[in-house]
């Protein structure tokens, strides 16, 4: 979502930008009118919140609605501009007589009052209704870190690219039926940089715009030694961030620092759980999907696993790493990754609430001999078994 904000008040300007970042929405400030005919003519923008009173330039000192003449011309001009989808007037001053010429227009005036928060509830509900009219909802969304994986997906299923106006991202669309006849609606998107950062802004993203009831994460991860094989896939039943806790000195005079690790956990639906370790059961199932991949150098049975991850900011390639920092912190956990955790934080914290999980398949073993052969396998196992899901069980487990 791009805003643009038309206003002469700095104060009043900041406000409504920080209300913008705190939605994660994309937004640009400018102050005159003169400044807003420029925008339009070069850039699009979902929405325009604009002041009545704005000057025409920064020598304009006459205190004219200015507003109104600016959102006559864009609704009704003939120039070649990007005519806004919506335009909000949030102003503190407004006649009877200029708002029957904005509502001739279309056009929400949202009255601002700094002492009061409800112009935020108004510009929520404003914004949402522009979302909402211009989007379907999903039933699901499924989120990829890395190209690989994403061109796995690809392989998987018909994807058709949404053309929805959102600088950070972009969406892609397809409709399945599932094996009992019924439409799935499911939305994919790429986060634009690896780590736990940029997961949790996509997750909110894509809840935000789509509305799923449950948002999976597909790919790949680094496996744990002696507890999990290349091509095993991983179902991320727990994550938490291994790198959450304080930094201290051991004292003041040595120069040696220790790590005091504080881990939050974040589980997934006990609905979910059972459906895949029906899933690890399931041998056929298993060989099935192997083969659904068409590599045939991959020929050894796959297995599934239910357990944690541990997730992290850097990609790790150290078996010392791994023993002191990650296996001290929880002795049973399986994989590490750089993403499912931001997930599965983000996903838990959206109202109304969404089930969520995440499906890794092992292309390392987290250490120093990386071998990158394993990453499409891996990434199409993850998604071939995300699919199946989706085909059987996803309208049952939902909750």
């Amino acid at each position: 979502m791009k805003i643009l904000i038309v206003e002469n008040d700095s104060r009043k300007a900041m406000e409504v930008q920080q209300f913008a970042t705190e939605r994660q929405y994309i937004c640009k400030h400018v102050f005159t009118k003169n400044d807003l005919l420029k925008e339009v003519k070069n850039h699009r923008y979902d929405v325009i919140i604009i002041d009545i009173y704005i000057p025409l330039n920064y020598n304009d000192t006459s205190h004219e609605p200015l507003g109104v003449d600016a959102i006559q011309y864009l609704m009704e001009t003939e120039d070649n501009i990007f005519r806004p989808k919506t335009i909000l007037a949030l102003t503190k001053y407004y006649s009877d007589e200029m708002l029957v010429s904005l509502n001739r227009y279309g056009v929400c005036c949202i009255s601002y009052d700094e002492s009061d928060s409800l112009w935020k509830s108004q510009l929520d509900d404003s914004i949402n209704y522009v979302i909402n009219a211009n989007v379907k909802k999903a039933d699901l969304a499924i989120i990829t870190a890395v190209d690989i994986e994403f061109e796995a997906l690809k392989k998987v299923a018909e994807w058709e690219h949404m053309p929805i106006s959102d600088e950070s991202n972009e969406y892609y669309w397809t409709t399945i039926n599932n094996a009992d006849g019924d439409e799935i609606n499911i939305v994919m998107a790429q986060a634009n940089h690896m780590g736990l950062v940029s997961a949790t802004n996509l997750t909110t993203r894509i809840a935000k715009i789509f509305d799923p009831s449950c948002i999976i994460m597909i790919g790949i991860a680094g496996g744990r030694k002696g507890k999990v094989s290349l091509g095993d896939v991983v179902i991320a039943v727990e994550a938490w961030d291994y790198s959450s806790g304080s930094i201290e000195s051991t004292s003041m005079e040595s120069a040696e620092l220790n790590f005091l690790p504080n881990p939050h956990y974040k589980e997934i639906d006990n609905d979910l759980k059972k459906v895949f370790s029906s899933y690890s059961r399931n041998r056929k199932l298993l060989f099935d999907i192997r083969q659904m991949c068409q590599m045939s150098k991959f020929d050894r049975d796959v297995q599934l696993h239910l357990g944690s991850i541990a997730s992290g900011p850097a990609v790790i390639k150290s078996d010392l790493f791994v023993e002191k920092y990650i296996k001290t912190q929880n002795r049973k956990f399986l994989a590490i990754d750089m993403e499912t955790y931001g997930v599965y934080y983000a996903a838990s914290l959206i109202k109304p609430s969404k089930q969520f999980v995440s499906i890794k398949s092992i292309s390392d073993v987290a250490d120093c001999e990386k071998d990158d052969e394993y990453q499409l396998y891996g990434s199409l196992l993850a998604a071939y078994l995300a699919f199946h899901y989706i085909f059987t069980d996803y309208k049952k487990s939902i909750t």
